[in-house]
């Protein structure tokens, strides 16, 4: 009986440490290596997981003493999981935990986590600007109208790529006019605008026209295009090519905020569509990967710049959405180091920014307070320009009168590498209208063609009636600057077109300004605060600047010959176009070599 009752009490025991081995195994499997991944990020109350507008999910997580936000898919943060995961438990966690892990965060951040709108490089929030610095300690610059000052921990708001370098800091005193000692801008009007331009471009979700960039070899293109990139949106990639397809464009504008394609000598049709798309804002996608049905899809507007020695953009329609700045060969006495400019450049970046972002503030206090009577194309840029022209001491009429001369000028290059367009223009130079057929009106064109030494082959030359009406649907608007009207309409059951000249517009501007508001203080953070306004600026008159010849990239080029810029006789002279002028310019750059 004893050695019974030993039997059964050995039994139990050994049947208590079955239970309890199997209980502590069936724990050990509930704490697998993806739970406790996934306990990682829901018990640190700094992990912010969201997803963006295009239903991609991010996650915000700390790295020593900042937060960065990332892809939930991202290499960083995978990276920064295994290494918690290390320091936590002392082991490595495997890949396969690892994704398990990551599906589940990428779903709660998608379908429980809120919706943030991500920007590239510079934002709108709460209506006021910010500005990424891209730097390691993921520092924001935020300008509002009461001024500037530099935020450690900004809301979420950009997301980042690995090509972006980070930007210097501002200095707390600016002084934008030292930007022009750089520039081999001649033209007065055409300083301004660049100006405008660039300050424009530090403010997001509106359309910014192109700046055509174009001169002989030698006239610093590439070290304009440059300097422009490291002030807006510095990268390690400073100036691009044209891209072999549409999925490659629309990579590349996704991932920069400002981007310059360098030394082009031709445009395809098809990247001229897409920079229109860009420019004014539209929506591109491509198929994502490894998938048949899915699409990832893209919607934006950037800063899009263009430099070669011919210029390249011939349709109208991405014409209209630019500026154009031609270039002088800079003579060889006036040439210098490329590494003593760099040098000087990079000293006086952190003033530059700090104009810029005293100029921005003041933009912010008075843009409201302009109007345009009868805007032209690029509507919004005109009544920024407005402002930003006013923020740089200088006036909206004459910011108005400098951007109406050069859309006046692109009309006039449109037109004169325009087949279609001699044509009409010759066809109404001895009477002022012409009535009839399309099939009459290309037998009339023919023989003009003829005339002309106009080779019909020429592939922007009609070979058909339809053509031709389509040709001049896409010249109507830049005729009709020309006070030249395209009518088409139906008389007796026969398409009829009318062309006749109009009188020419002009553009007027509403000149009231109520800027009082006074700089302030910014809000709330152990941050830098500069509130002061930038001392005024003024372009330089007939002045030469000390610039080193960096197109060594023009390559074959030479044999492209450089746009003539001749007025044709049926075209009258700008200033009795748009009347104003612009206040006289106060010389700054002497035509001594720089001193450096």
């Amino acid at each position: 009986m004893q050695n019974e009752h030993t039997q059964k009490v050995v039994k139990n025991i050994l049947k208590k440490r079955t239970l309890k081995s199997e209980e502590n195994s069936g724990n050990r499997e509930k704490k697998s290596q993806s739970d406790l991944l996934l306990e990682i990020v829901e018990k640190d109350t700094r992990i912010r997981l969201f997803h963006d507008d295009l239903k991609e999910s991010y996650v915000q997580f700390p790295v020593k003493n900042h937060l960065e936000i990332w892809k939930c898919r991202s290499k960083a943060f995978k990276q920064w999981l295994a290494k918690i995961y290390w320091e936590t438990h002392k082991k490595a966690p495997n890949s396969d935990a690892l994704n398990t892990a990551l599906n589940v965060i990428e779903a709660k951040a998608i379908f429980d986590s809120p919706q943030h709108k991500l920007w590239n490089r510079v934002a709108w929030h709460e209506d006021v600007l910010w500005y990424d610095l891209c730097n390691e300690e993921w520092q924001a610059v935020r300008i509002s109208e009461e001024g500037w000052s530099i935020f450690n921990t900004p809301p979420i708001l950009f997301k980042r790529h690995n090509h972006q370098q980070a930007q210097v800091l501002p200095a707390s005193e600016g002084n934008f006019n030292l930007l022009l000692e750089f520039i081999n801008i001649n033209d007065d009007d055409h300083k301004l605008i660049l100006l405008v331009w660039i300050v424009s471009c530090f403010i997001p979700d509106f359309p910014h026209p192109i700046p055509f960039i174009y001169g002989a070899q030698g006239s610093a293109k590439s070290t304009l295009s440059r300097i422009l990139r490291k002030l807006i949106d510095p990268s390690v990639l400073e100036t691009s090519g044209f891209p072999k397809n549409i999925a490659e464009l629309v990579q590349q504008l996704s991932h920069h905020w400002c981007i310059i394609f360098d030394n082009i000598s031709q445009m395809p049709e098809w990247i001229s569509d897409e920079f229109c798309k860009a420019v004014t804002g539209g929506g591109f996608s491509k198929r994502e990967l490894y998938t048949d049905d899915d699409d990832i899809m893209f919607s934006f507007k950037r800063c899009i710049g263009i430099n070669g020695i011919n210029l390249v953009a011939t349709k109208p329609d991405l014409m209209e959405r630019g500026i154009l700045f031609e270039l002088h060969r800079i003579s060889p006495e006036n040439r210098m180091q490329e590494k003593e400019l760099w040098k000087k450049f990079d000293s006086l970046r952190p003033q530059l920014l700090s104009g810029i972002f005293h100029a921005l503030s003041h933009v912010l206090r008075i843009k409201n307070t302009i109007s345009i009577a009868e805007p032209p194309r690029m509507a919004d840029f005109s009544l920024w320009g407005c402002a930003i022209a006013e923020a740089l001491e200088y006036t909206q009429e004459a910011f108005l009168s400098a951007y109406s001369k050069n859309i006046k000028s692109q009309n006039e290059e449109v037109l004169y590498e325009n087949v279609v367009a001699i044509c009409v223009v010759t066809l109404l130079e001895e009477r002022d209208e012409w009535e009839g057929t399309p099939s009459e009106l290309l037998d009339i064109f023919r023989r003009i063609a003829e005339e002309k030494s106009i080779d019909p082959k020429d592939p922007n030359f009609p070979k058909a009636a339809n053509a031709l009406s389509a040709k001049l649907n896409q010249l109507k608007t830049n005729l009709a600057e020309e006070g030249i009207s395209i009518q088409k309409f139906e008389e007796k059951r026969k398409r009829v077109i009318r062309i006749q000249k109009i009188k020419k517009k002009t553009v007027e501007t509403d000149v009231s300004l109520h800027a009082t508001a006074e700089n302030g203080k910014t809000s709330n953070d152990t941050s830098i605060d500069h509130s002061k306004e930038s001392p005024p600026i003024s372009i330089p008159s007939e002045s030469t600047s000390s610039l080193p010849c960096t197109d060594d990239n023009d390559g074959d080029d030479e044999n492209h010959s450089l746009l003539e810029g001749n007025t044709p006789a049926t075209l009258k002279d700008f200033e009795n176009i748009f009347g104003a002028k612009a206040k006289p310019i106060s010389p700054h750059i002497s035509n001594e070599k720089l001193p450096f």
